[in-house]
């Protein structure tokens, strides 16, 4: 009896573990597959924010903007939104830097940002209307006069 119970045992620890195994495989292929959907798309997105800097495409830069922003890489997505901003003079870019700015600044407990109010006041000065409605918030609303972008960022 014994011997018929270990027996039983045996198969189906081994049964259990050669399923595993399988599963483990599958899982594994799975995750490959999905890093090299992931790395394509990274590439696909990378040569959309270029297209952006490049060329101007706010299109582009909307799109590349918003996989960035979806996908938590925000900081990565800088650089494009600086050189956007600058470049073409993109209220939007002005805006999202901003936010970035704003963002990474909050995360590192630093208050009192000059060259996030440069942004902000950029993108307010280029009417964008995101911009609008936090330079109200946080100059209008509180019955402070609203500075020029220049006067901020010579503090002035």
């Amino acid at each position: 009896m014994k011997k018929k119970l270990k027996f039983i045992l045996l198969i189906s620890f081994t049964f259990i573990l050669s399923c595993n195994k399988k599963n483990k495989t599958a899982i594994i292929k799975n995750r490959e597959a999905t890093n090299t959907s992931v790395a394509t798309l990274n590439d696909s997105i990378i040569k959309l924010a270029n297209k952006a800097i490049v060329k101007g495409d706010t299109l582009a830069y909307n799109s590349a903007c918003k996989f960035f922003s979806i996908n938590f890489y925000e900081k990565e997505f800088l650089y494009y939104s600086i050189t956007m901003a600058d470049k073409y003079e993109y209220s939007q870019a002005y805006f999202d830097t901003y936010m970035i700015l704003l963002n990474v600044n909050a995360e590192n407990n630093i208050t009192g940002c000059k060259l996030c109010n440069y942004y902000l006041l950029k993108s307010y000065e280029k009417n964008n209307h995101y911009a609008k409605d936090e330079v109200k918030e946080l100059f209008t609303n509180k019955g402070l006069k609203i500075p020029t972008s220049t006067a901020v960022l010579q503090g002035k």
